[in-house]
């Protein structure tokens, strides 16, 4: 099965998009070595990687999960929408 996983490393909370990275499926070999370059960003450079921006998002499926920010929400189906300034970000200098 495929697991999708709504985060991007050179994300924008501001741009009014979701950013979404799908997981194809792959043998758990290659899950092993793709894990520890999640923490770089490599991974996204692997074939089995598809990234996608989106106002609207729906995932459901068989045996699937849904994610946000490396976080298990539940079992699909799953709606997002990005709604530009509902979220207000505060940062320190």
């Amino acid at each position: 099965s495929e697991a999708l996983e709504v985060m991007r490393p050179e994300s924008d909370v501001a741009d009014g998009l979701l950013d979404v990275t799908i997981v194809h499926a792959v043998g758990r070999g290659t899950l092993l070595k793709l894990f520890p370059q999640i923490f770089t960003g490599e991974f996204i450079t692997h074939p089995a990687i598809e990234r996608l921006r989106a106002v609207d998002v729906n995932v459901d499926g068989d045996d699937l999960w849904s994610m946000a920010d490396g976080e298990k929400l539940g079992r699909v189906p799953l709606d997002c929408r990005a709604i530009p300034g509902a979220l207000r970000v505060f940062a320190a200098e």
